[in-house]
């Protein structure tokens, strides 16, 4: 059923109806599907359902099947929304140029009902959405139940719009099955998005064991998935891009909605270095990544040439990725998609900006026929308020001017923090002309109402924060890095709380109170972690060696108690949340950086500690690790070389050829201005040594750092005790803090070997550091106590 097309009128009787329709108190909603409705359609039309109650003078929403009318919704005065999938839709294709027309969203409203039209199932979400917010009145801010706001609906019958949003391929990347109906009202369309490194998938372990031949070869030897889960193919073997091709025409001719086929390469700098493929390397890119864009660019242009023979309406799609980031030597096929990888959090710096709009122009005149940003808007794995939001919104519309028109990012938020920026990212992605700032000033009106004006504070003196520091920037800098905690100072966070105290006391309704409260609860995480990484860190400050015992003993207790607040303040968060919850396991389990068994030997050692302090410092102390240290006072080391007087003689070295690193041993830096391993690295650069472990023995790693480490910076000693097998039974670690070492820095780890210990392999590993910066390390032994 379809409802006849009306002329636009400003007649009495049509504003008299609207008028009737509006002021139906309770009014009841029937929301009918089209004909054997996909599964996306069923879930648009729920999601408009669930949201649609919350419009004002709406009590009940539901959804029914073309032709069969909900019978709890049967009164007269009912109204009724059609979805009608469109038949005539243009279908964007290779070269046709009309990406800004093959997405046509269409209202008509009546007396009684509105009909939807979109042109696929994967844009019927968009429609429910874009319905939502301009007729009913509903903004779907965040997801349910803090996230809908209702304005005033507009139901005038003979009201007809259409739009064409400004992207068309959408996907927000917010992982959470809980969000879903979120994502999809606010135009997630995941037509033109496919599977990240999806090479993998396509060589999976069955077909790279058939042939061997198509990995990369790593020195002598083809690589194996064994060595490496992420191993990279050879580009360059012309049976490979058959293969490949094959299965793209397999998947779209299974598909015949399948817009795109992901050939991704895989997530890792394990490239092929025979000399045809490094013949083909360029200079390093801007962050210091070897740049295999040639080889990947060959491969894509093969795959997509093939693929064209029998589907030439479809894309073959790669990412435009740290390694492959910049454009080939040579044209990109019109039936290659591309999604440019771009960090736009790092965009306070002008370098990364002005880095970034370049790569941005030369993919605009690569060729390619589709091509758009690939963002990193994380949320979760961050516990901080990483509010990117005006970076991320200038990149957008940057690209967007450029011929950009899909986009993709990955998320994962944090619902408190991140609601705003997800909000004003999809808008843009249905309407780039508009104004981001405009668009905060008009999500924090409608989500915060009489609390906005101090929320918005907040998140100013979070934005400031980010945007303040100085110094070279990395890739994802502080992803993960509890380093995090440095960009905010202890002033920051006392303004902020104040904010919110404000914000809090201006709260005019229940349902602004509870997002407020939200704000608060995960502003509680905030702060607990930031304090107990400074406390952490202050340990590093002080020397054992001339404090007062109960100085020492004083600072790891208010550690511990610090350590405590941050689990209370995570459980408050994981309890009272109402929305999807952000991930932040790795918060709970990341305590690499306590040097509180190192002040505890040292102080020990001292001879200065009387026997209360032995005591306090024994029930402080793991059994096992304080058992050790007398053991170990009498120990031998074990290591060979352990002051790199001969280079590297008898390490294991761990270094990556594609980017730049540093990993070699130089005079004249050690503590005694002999030898010394300098070490720098992005990707990850390491050395260890083996040894015999012998059960119930006690063991020290120890080592010597001299270092600038910035936050993101990450330098870890790592202890692992092996079986015979090989099987890990247990691991210790400890992690340097940002920190200006310009002295040597004692590293020092002790653990007690597991039964059935047969081997211990000791490492040192830095990554996350810029090629100007290094790292010195001296004297490292592994000590062995019985």
């Amino acid at each position: 059923m379809s409802i006849p097309s009306m002329p636009r009128r400003i007649a009495a009787a049509a504003v008299v109806a609207a008028a009737a329709i509006s002021a139906h108190a309770g009014m009841s909603i029937d929301i009918r599907l089209p004909e054997n409705p996909s599964e996306l359609e069923t879930r648009a039309a729920q999601a408009l359902a669930k949201y649609a109650v919350h419009a004002k003078n709406v009590s009940f929403a539901s959804v029914s099947r073309s032709g069969r009318k909900n019978s709890s919704c049967a009164l007269p005065k009912d109204y009724t929304i059609y979805f009608k999938r469109s038949t005539t839709a243009p279908k964007l294709a290779p070269g046709s140029g009309n990406a800004q027309s093959c997405e046509p969203i269409e209202f008509r409203l009546s007396e009684s009902g509105a009909e939807i039209t979109y042109p696929s199932q994967y844009s019927a979400g968009t429609a429910a959405g874009e319905f939502l917010r301009r007729c009913l009145g509903v903004d779907v801010l965040a997801p349910l139940p803090l996230g809908a706001a209702a304005g005033e609906p507009d139901l005038r019958p003979g009201r007809s719009i259409i739009f064409r949003p400004s992207h068309v391929g959408r996907f927000l990347g917010l992982y959470q099955k809980s969000a879903a109906d979120y994502a999809l009202l606010n135009a997630e369309q995941p037509q033109y998005f496919g599977p990240n490194h999806n090479m993998l998938n396509i060589i999976d372990a069955e077909v790279a064991d058939k042939h061997p031949e198509w990995l990369a070869m790593r020195g002598d030897r083809r690589g194996t998935y064994k060595d490496s889960p992420q191993m990279q193919v050879d580009f360059l073997n012309p049976q490979l891009s058959e293969f490949v091709a094959k299965k793209a025409e397999e998947a779209f001719a299974e598909n015949s909605e399948a817009a795109v086929f992901s050939i991704s390469a895989a997530d890792s700098s394990l490239f092929d270095n025979s000399p045809a493929s490094r013949k083909l390397v360029r200079k390093p890119t801007y962050y210091g990544y070897a740049d295999y864009g040639n080889p990947i660019w060959k491969f894509t242009n093969a795959v997509a040439q093939k693929t064209a023979q029998k589907f030439p309406d479809r894309f073959v799609l790669n990412l435009a990725y740290m390694h492959s980031e910049n454009p080939p030597d040579f044209p990109v096929e019109p039936n290659a998609a591309l999604y440019l990888a771009l960090d736009a959090g790092g965009n306070f710096s002008q370098s990364m900006r002005d880095e970034g709009e370049k790569l941005m122009r030369k993919w605009s005149e690569s060729g390619a026929g589709l091509f758009g940003l690939y963002e990193y808007n994380y949320g979760g794995n961050y516990f901080i308020p990483r509010d990117i939001t005006r970076h991320c919104a200038r990149a957008i519309k940057a690209f967007h001017n450029l011929g950009a028109r899909i986009y993709a990012c990955e998320t994962f938020p944090n619902w408190a923090y991140d609601a705003h920026k997800i909000w004003i990212i999809s808008r843009l992605l249905k309407d780039a002309s508009l104004d981001p700032e405009e668009l905060e000033s008009e999500f924090f009106s409608k989500y915060y109402a009489g609390s906005a004006k101090d929320a918005r504070e907040f998140f100013r003196i979070a934005q400031r924060a980010w945007d303040r520091r100085s110094g070279p920037v990395n890739w994802l800098q502080l992803y993960r890095r509890d380093s995090q905690a440095e960009i905010f100072s202890e002033s920051d966070l006392e303004a902020m709380q104040n904010a919110l105290a404000r914000a809090e006391d201006a709260a005019d309704s229940d349902i602004v109170r509870a997002r407020v409260g939200e704000l608060s609860l995960m502003f509680g995480v905030t702060k607990a972690l930031v304090r107990s990484y400074f406390r952490e860190k202050s340990l590093w400050e002080l020397d054992a060696k001339n404090l007062e015992p109960k100085k020492i003993l004083d600072e790891i207790d208010a550690l511990r108690i610090s350590k405590i607040s941050k689990k209370v303040a995570l459980n408050a968060y994981e309890r009272n949340t109402k929305f999807p919850k952000a991930d932040l396991s790795i918060w709970r389990i990341w305590d690499h950086s306590d040097y509180s068994n190192v002040l505890i030997e040292d102080m020990l050692n001292s001879g200065r500690a009387s026997a209360d302090d032995i005591e306090r410092a024994r029930k402080i102390c793991p059994e096992d690790v304080f058992d050790a240290f007398p053991k170990l006072a009498k120990s031998k080391n074990i290591l060979k070389n352990s002051g790199f007087e001969n280079g590297l003689d008898g390490w294991i070295i761990y270094k990556s050829e594609a980017s730049q690193e540093k990993l070699s041993a130089v005079g004249g830096e050690g503590i005694s201005s002999g030898n010394a391993l300098e070490i720098s690295s992005i990707n990850g650069a390491g050395i260890s040594q083996r040894a015999p472990a012998l059960p119930g023995a006690s063991y020290a790693l120890e080592l010597s750092i001299r270092a600038t480490l910035r936050p993101g910076n990450l330098c870890y000693a790592r202890m692992l005790f092996c079986d015979k097998s090989g099987r890990i039974l247990d691991s210790k670690y400890l992690s340097a803090p940002a920190a200006n070492f310009g002295d040597y820095k004692k590293m020092r780890v002790v653990a007690k070997a597991p039964e059935n210990s047969a081997k211990i392999v000791v490492s040192f590993f830095c990554l996350g550091l810029h090629p100007t910066a290094s790292v010195f390390v001296d004297d490292f032994k592994l000590m062995e106590g019985s």
